[in-house]
């Protein structure tokens, strides 16, 4: 015999499994139930709403008609499509791969106002001359900003070209005023350059009448041998200084003197010269020009619905034999009824008829397995005897017992319980 700790351990085991088996019992049933419901409502109203279709006569357009239309959306909505592809840098590219399609919506805009609703149709029209006219605008904008660019940059372009005439023309009476200085003040310097033109910095590097007085007036003043020194200079310049210092011999070691005669003596040969001026206008960089950003038209949400099975012209088009196979479905067994609840709801789509909603069930609800459990957590219950339990245990055993009998005595089909 098992002991008392064993037999609660088996008997909360077999609670647990009732409960879990319970749950899922109560799921089959809740299911069974909407099932149900869906079922009989769909029974009780399918043959009024036969009955309402075959009497109206509905829709606009014949068959043919219908499927026309239909094709012409579905061209329509791909040439959309394709166009929602293309990136555009002008408006008036824009403009003009846009308009096929806009005529085309006016067409079918025409074809249809005056048997359905076009509304939905104008709006989409509204919407998709919108975007093209407001695309348009943002490339006008930036073209007209990328065209003002380019032509600061032309304005731009010709001032540098003029200032750049301005250094050549410089550049070439640098180089005439450096070549005719240094044929008369060459002496001056070891290399005979008086003067040099920096093509580099564009500058004309030369002595000062200040530098040449003050080398000259002490190499000469230095001198033991005048006359010979006196052949270092030019003829002019030597026969003028010659002159002079034999009317003044003390001339010829006067640094002083020396330095103001050979400073005149520079001032004046270059006052003869007028020394190019640099120009002064700066060279302006040239703008960066803006680019056109390519642009797609949003066309998503641009899509023509089809014309619904709704407009098909139609009276009593609902066949016999079809009214003959719903017949066979509104009686029987509920389970009939579910099974072809695919079928139902195809010629619900076909012949706008009522639909029904049927949840799938893998399995049936059934009481078996439950019972099962039931009768064996009675049997360990029966197995405590009394000599195990105190007064208090033997009344809530006895009232579990009583309660589970109960339960399995109400297991039959009853959601009640469950719940």
């Amino acid at each position: 015999m098992s002991e008392p700790a064993e037999l609660v351990e088996q008997e909360l085991a077999l609670v647990e499994q009732i409960d879990e088996i319970a749950n899922e019992q109560y799921i089959l049933k809740r299911i069974r139930k909407m099932n149900n419901a869906a079922v009989r409502a769909w029974r009780l109203n399918i043959m009024r709403r036969v009955q309402r279709v075959q009497e109206e006569i509905t829709g606009v357009f014949n068959e043919d008609e219908y499927k026309y239309i239909n094709a012409q959306i579905d061209a329509l909505n791909d040439e959309i499509e394709t166009f929602g592809a293309v990136e555009f840098t002008k408006a008036i590219k824009l403009g003009g791969a846009s308009r096929e399609i806009r005529q085309k919506m006016v067409s079918l805009k025409n074809k249809l106002q005056e048997k359905i609703n076009i509304e939905p149709l104008s709006e989409l029209e509204t919407k998709f001359i919108t975007r093209i006219r407001d695309t348009q605008k943002i490339l006008k904008e930036e073209s007209r900003i990328k065209r003002k660019v380019e032509e600061e940059n032309r304005e731009i372009e010709e001032n540098n070209k003029n200032i750049e005439a301005k250094f050549a023309l410089f550049r070439a009476e640098a180089r005439t005023y450096v070549e005719n200085i240094n044929k008369v003040l060459g002496w001056v310097a070891d290399d005979d350059h008086f003067a040099d033109f920096n093509e580099e910095n564009e500058e004309i590097e030369e002595f000062s009448p200040e530098q040449v007085a003050e080398y000259w007036a002490n190499w000469l003043a230095s001198q033991e041998n005048t006359n010979l020194a006196l052949g270092e200079l030019p003829d002019e310049l030597q026969d003028d200084l010659s002159n002079r210092i034999l009317d003044e011999p003390e001339l010829a070691h006067d640094r002083a003197s020396l330095y103001r005669y050979f400073e005149n003596y520079c001032e004046s040969e270059l006052s003869k010269f007028e020394k190019p001026v640099t120009p002064t206008e700066d060279f302006e960089e040239l703008r960066k020009v803006p680019e056109v950003q390519p642009r797609k038209i949003r066309i998503n949400d641009i899509v023509i619905p089809h014309l619904s099975p709704s407009t098909i012209l139609s009276g009593n088009k609902i066949p016999e034999e079809v009214v003959e196979e719903l017949q066979s479905y509104r009686s029987g067994k509920y389970e009939l009824t579910m099974q072809n609840a695919e079928r139902i709801n195809e010629l619900a789509e076909h012949y706008n008829l009522l639909k029904i909603e049927i949840t799938p069930q893998k399995e049936k609800a059934s009481t078996r397995v439950i019972n099962q459990k039931i009768r064996e957590l009675i049997s360990v219950q029966n197995s405590f005897g009394s000599e195990h339990n105190s007064r208090t245990g033997q009344a809530k055993i006895k009232v579990f017992v009583e309660a589970t009998r109960n339960f399995l005595r109400h297991t039959r089909n009853q959601q009640v319980v469950f719940e």
